[in-house]
């Protein structure tokens, strides 16, 4: 799942849940610079995150370019089937510096 185009701005949260149901699965979070079209891993879940039931996450994030938000669900082999539904809670939330 991959954001629009953020334009540059100052330090911002992002706030999302999500939910995994059965194991095998690696979620990540990442930021892709729209120029250079690299990426930086903001986030990844746990080894022991919970499964079946929500979790809330909350990453800084530090614009300096015009980027995109990717969700990754990386899927190990042999697992046949699971289920992630992310949920994004705020999307541009600004801190008070």
């Amino acid at each position: 799942m991959v954001s629009p185009v953020m334009a540059k701005l100052k330090t911002q949260c992002f706030s999302f849940w999500y939910l995994k149901t059965g194991g095998g699965i690696q979620l990540k979070l990442n930021k892709l610079f729209y120029e250079s079209k690299t990426t930086q891993t903001l986030w990844t879940n746990p080894l022991s995150d919970p499964q079946d039931e929500w979790v809330k996450v909350s990453v800084t994030l530090v614009i300096t370019e015009q980027i995109n938000i990717i969700f990754e669900a990386v899927k190990k082999i042999g697992i046949t089937s699971n289920t992630i539904i992310f949920y994004v809670l705020k999307l541009k939330c600004s801190f008070v510096t």
